[in-house]
């Protein structure tokens, strides 16, 4: 539950189905927008509505639960610090995690990989032959000194 306060009112206790401080953060930016744009504060049970029906599918998407399987398409070093931390204070990953990533070329891998690897992390690197993808995987952080 979130409590939202604009420059012209005040919504308390909104229900927003997404993992990810992050999100409540854009969600509030999107209700300022949606303020300026009307030039008026929001009916409450219209933001209460719209939060509650948000989705954003590979967004923190949990699609299993035994074991905890989490689909996000971070893709930059923010990203990747924002899904670590959501998975850890909100979703109480501790112990073995297994990371899968595929990116195409422009990014940094092994920044990436460093703002996700932390204690008990496996690491996995995965990319599809294509003219885009990267084709090997980065260094790894343990052997550059950043072990897990």
């Amino acid at each position: 539950m979130i409590d939202f306060r604009t420059r012209g009112a005040e919504y308390r206790e909104v229900y927003l189905p997404l993992h990810g401080a992050h999100q409540a953060e854009n969600a509030a930016i999107a209700l300022g927008a949606a303020e300026a744009f009307f030039g008026s504060p929001l009916a409450p049970e219209v933001v209460e509505h719209a939060c509650a029906s948000v989705t954003m599918p590979g967004r923190l998407e949990v699609v299993g639960r035994s074991p905890l399987i989490v689909l996000d398409g971070a893709h930059n070093v923010a990203g990747a610090q924002a899904l670590a931390q959501a998975l850890t204070e909100e979703l109480g990953t501790d112990g073995e995690t297994v990371v899968v990533i595929g990116m195409l070329q422009g990014r940094d891998p092994s920044a990436i990989l460093h703002a996700l690897v932390r204690p008990g992390c496996a690491r996995w690197w995965h990319a599809r032959r294509r003219r885009r993808a990267h084709s090997r995987p980065p260094p790894s952080p343990k052997r550059r000194g950043r072990g897990t």
